[in-house]
């Protein structure tokens, strides 16, 4: 259904809650799909709130998703990569990297 094409590029309040909302429930989604959704969230909110997303402000060329957590002020993100993201932020001055099985009860 073409009325429920969204681009996130041009998005209008009236169908930022349609697309948050209409993500369908499943019990996984590809590397790509997740990838998609984190992406589409954080444009969303950075829209809402007139802040740019973590990713554009500090990681620009990271190669995978950066999802804010918390009160957008980069204290603590949520990552996701095709491959382990750990060398990149330890590069960048970062210590404290946990990973999702390390995280998850």
């Amino acid at each position: 259904n073409n009325e429920q094409e969204i681009h996130v590029s041009s998005l209008s309040l009236k169908n930022e809650s349609t697309l948050v909302t209409g993500i369908p429930a499943k019990a996984n989604y590809s590397d790509d799909e997740f990838n998609s959704l984190i992406d589409a969230h954080e444009n969303i909110i950075a829209h809402l709130i007139s802040e740019q997303p973590i990713k554009t402000r500090l990681f620009k060329d990271f190669n995978g998703s950066i999802k804010s957590l918390g009160a957008w002020g980069g204290d603590f993100i949520l990552v996701s990569s095709k491959t382990d993201p750990t060398d990149y932020f330890s590069t960048k001055g970062y210590k404290t990297i946990i990973p999702y099985r390390d995280m998850v009860l």
